[in-house]
């Protein structure tokens, strides 16, 4: 135990300092003493992905969930590195097991749905995704803008505009809001 802890402060040391060769080697070391621990391989892609490494990130969380497969917040986690990473069709499937392992996960739910609206597709089943998020985090700006931006896509542009006044009252300093309303408000 001290080993790997000692391991891992070495690693954010040796991040801080820039040398993310040495952060991941330290990692890499704890990893082998304590390979069943999941948190090693997030901390793990945390700093490939903070170094730009979305790859290497990717693939560090895919040898995770092969010790947990039925790892909802895993999912949504590769899935989010894979649309950073421009791979929107793989995002999109490990959302889709997100939610199948975890019909609530709210972030998954709240994801998918925004993505099919960005795209305009699926909009009633983005719809009904983005309604479930909400029915489990109301307070959330992030899902009311989702919500607002569904109804957008669908046309319904005064559902669209008020939902995107909420969300503008939760987030009224986002750009992505605040841009969403602007098309709605224009569209209007």
């Amino acid at each position: 135990e001290i080993f790997v802890d000692a391991k891992i402060h070495l690693a954010f040391m040796y991040q801080r300092q820039g040398r993310i060769d040495d952060a991941v080697k330290a990692i890499k070391e704890a990893i082998d003493i304590k390979g069943t621990d999941i948190e090693l391989y997030k901390l793990l892609a945390s700093i490939y992905k903070e170094a730009g490494r979305l790859d290497d990130s990717v693939n560090t969380l895919q040898q995770a969930l092969l010790i947990e497969p039925k790892n909802a917040d895993l999912h949504f986690t590769v899935g989010a590195l894979y649309d950073e990473a421009g791979h929107r069709e793989k995002s999109m499937e490990e959302m889709r097991i997100a939610i199948k392992l975890n019909p609530d996960h709210v972030n998954a739910l709240n994801y998918l749905g925004y993505t099919y609206a960005e795209l305009g597709i699926n909009l009633e089943e983005a719809l009904a995704l983005i309604k479930k998020a909400f029915s489990i985090k109301p307070d959330s700006g992030h899902i009311i803008d989702s919500l607002g931006w569904v109804y957008y896509k669908m046309g319904e542009i005064t559902l669209a505009v008020q939902e995107l006044e909420r969300a503008i009252k939760y987030m009224p300093n986002d750009p992505v809001v605040l841009e969403h309303l602007g098309d709605a408000y224009l569209k209007k």
